[in-house]
């Protein structure tokens, strides 16, 4: 499935406006790269094929307008903000983001011995969201930013030490 537009070619130049540079990156992943047309099919029949559908449009859309480490962090950073501003039932979210830094750490945690799987990850963050939201009632990216407690420097900044 195509994305309902195709955003104008945008160069991210080094400049010493940081600020507006992470704007337009955020635009590019974001609302540029965000499969609208499965996020609006979605809406209208929420499912957990849709939502998996909508998540590999984006990997893939943002991919062939992106390069460096536009992955799984970033799509993650979407989602967040996705879900300030959309309902998303939670019983149809099929997939996630398992390959953010602070998530890898946490398997490591949890199971120090063992290489997990795709979707052997997005089961520990399943767990880790249904353990949390018993607590304290919270959303999915809710739950999961408590991953990346352990990843954030002194100066407020997310550590990303190894390349994904």
């Amino acid at each position: 499935m195509l994305p309902s537009h195709v955003g104008t070619a945008r160069l991210l130049q080094s400049n010493d406006d940081t600020v507006e540079r992470a704007v337009l990156a955020c635009r590019l992943v974001g609302e540029d790269a965000m499969p609208s047309a499965c996020l609006a099919l979605y809406e209208k029949n929420p499912s957990r094929d849709l939502w998996k559908a909508s998540m590999m449009t984006w990997l893939e859309q943002v991919r062939s307008k992106c390069t460096g480490n536009f992955s799984h962090y970033y799509l993650k950073c979407t989602l967040d903000r996705a879900f300030a501003v959309r309902t998303f039932s939670t019983s149809t979210i099929s997939w996630w983001p398992t390959e953010c830094p602070a998530y890898r750490q946490w398997y490591k945690l949890l199971y120090p011995d063992r290489h997990l799987t795709e979707e052997e990850k997005f089961r520990v963050l399943c767990a880790t969201y249904i353990e949390l939201n018993r607590k304290r009632h919270c959303s999915i990216p809710d739950a999961l930013a408590q991953t990346c407690w352990v990843k954030m420097e002194k100066n407020g900044r997310l550590h990303l030490d190894d390349a994904y």
